[in-house]
């Protein structure tokens, strides 16, 4: 390494694009999960409102536990291909496998029940390492704050682009599948095994598996020239401090409660999570009971999407406005979206003029969210640079736990309204509109308020120190 030159990637043109890539492919099958796990639960597989807790809650409770162990199991399980070569390669597989059964529906409602709470456990535990993999490339793989820029950048864009392919065919290829197997309008009991979720499902599967280990493959030799620096790195910290030089618990610990800037940037992102699910778990809902027009929910889906698209050109644009400072871009582009969620809940526009101000909205504010995983990577640096440990996947595993915090509470939320509204599939939708308009707008712009406010008076950590620091760790491994 050149002095005064921080780590770069390798092949930059080609990871970008696999890492672009994965992502799409992954948010496929997140997608069946945060658009319609709900949805089918009560409406097609018409599982008994008051045992839907057993799908919605328990494995969320068991993710939530398990982000506080998944940067362990990354950091200390063996792999001879690699931690992130090996996660990256199999986790996609088995979870896959396993998430393709939750939409079977098994003649029992209880064993239905039961067999989607475990499939969901297995396929998350296994997507969740997978997906720690991913989320630490740029942290790991470069030190250089454009490019960490970019992945972030690439990994919301690929997130966004999927979003609109799901939104195009995911329900056509439903309905059509559904048609073949008499997965239609099932009535109350109905044991109809395969329906077009399962199928829809595994489609996205086989497109999980191949983004992520086409991303795996590329990854090897940075994998192998990072497994290098971390040699090295810990055998200096053994002839300085003795033992084994390994990264410790303690070290682990001092990463995060030392680590004000990642506190912080946690709770504004478990903010951020709760505004992006709870409308998601909601949005069948609220587009058939609140606005009685299910049939446009995936052209909002899509429409949306599409927008947020354009809207990565946007990004380097505000990027130079902002003079590259990302919690700037981020508070200034979300307060215009606390604006418009307030002005429509007020006033209620109809349909359409909600899918023109949603489309424009997520034109131009969709490039706020793109910093998030780069500002991560620089809690990463800032952590390294402080404890004198390489402790960079575990500060990225960080980031999960505030999305499953955000998707248990999701979970246990969309039981209790739903357990508490009494919801009857078979009832008059607009008997609902009140509540899941309430839930679907007002909630998450509160929330979204409170996230700004933590992020606007605790995160300090500015792009110049960043990069200081980067160079500060280069100049300790020479020494």
């Amino acid at each position: 390494m050149e002095e005064h030159q921080v780590k770069r990637l390798m092949n930059p043109t080609k990871t970008k694009i696999l890492y672009l890539a994965a992502k799409f492919c992954f948010n496929m099958i997140a997608c069946m999960e945060m658009y319609y796990i709900a949805a089918y639960t009560t409406d097609i597989a018409f599982i008994p409102v008051a045992i839907t807790f057993i799908p919605l809650t328990i494995p969320n409770i068991v993710d939530f536990i398990q982000s506080f162990v998944n940067g362990i199991i990354l950091e200390k399980m063996p792999h001879p291909l690699g931690k992130y070569t090996f996660w990256m390669g199999i986790g996609p597989i088995i979870a896959s496998v396993c998430y393709a059964i939750v939409y079977f529906r098994f003649d029992n409602d209880m064993t239905c029940a039961v067999v989607m709470c475990v499939m969901i456990i297995v396929a998350h535990f296994f997507w969740n390492i997978a997906e720690i993999t991913h989320t630490s490339v740029p942290s790991v793989f470069t030190d250089d704050v454009k490019e960490r820029s970019t992945l972030s950048m690439l990994q919301n864009s690929g997130s966004t682009w999927s979003s609109f392919l799901f939104g195009l065919i995911a329900m056509p290829i439903i309905t059509a599948v559904s048609a073949k197997t008499g997965a239609v309008n099932n009535a109350p009991g109905s044991t109809v095994m395969i329906s077009g979720y399962t199928v829809m499902t595994i489609i996205a599967g086989v497109m999980y598996i191949i983004g992520y280990g086409l991303l795996a493959i590329n990854i090897r030799g940075m994998e192998k020239r990072e497994a290098e620096l971390v040699a090295a790195s810990e055998a200096r910290r053994a002839a300085k401090e003795g033992g084994s030089g390994k990264l410790k618990g303690k070290d682990m610990l001092k990463s995060f409660f030392g680590n004000g800037p990642l506190i912080i940037l946690t709770i504004f992102q478990f903010c951020s999570w709760m505004v992006a699910f709870v409308p998601m778990g909601f949005q069948y809902y609220f587009f058939n009971c609140s606005l009685g027009a299910l049939a446009m929910m995936s052209v909002f889906i899509s429409a949306t999407s599409l927008a947020g698209m354009f809207g990565m050109v946007m990004f380097p644009i505000y990027q130079r406005l902002f003079k590259y400072n990302k919690k700037r871009m981020m508070l200034t582009l979300s307060i215009i979206n606390h604006i418009w969620s307030l002005v429509f809940y007020i006033f209620r526009f109809p349909i359409m003029v909600y899918l023109v101000v949603s489309i424009l909205q997520r034109l131009f504010t969709a490039a706020g969210g793109f910093n998030v995983l780069a500002l991560y990577s620089d809690t990463a640096t800032y952590a390294q640079w402080k404890t004198g440990a390489d402790s960079r996947a575990f500060v990225m595993s960080i980031y999960t736990i505030p999305l499953k915090l955000a998707l248990l509470i999701r979970g246990v939320l969309t039981a209790a309204i739903l357990v508490g509204i009494n919801y009857d599939a078979t009832k008059e939708p607009s008997y609902y509109a009140n509540t899941f308009w309430n839930v679907y707008i007002l909630m998450p712009a509160i929330i979204s308020t409170v996230g700004w406010f933590v992020f606007l008076i605790g995160y300090r950590l500015k792009e110049d120190q960043v990069t200081q620091m980067a160079l500060e760790i280069e100049q300790r491994a020479k020494e």
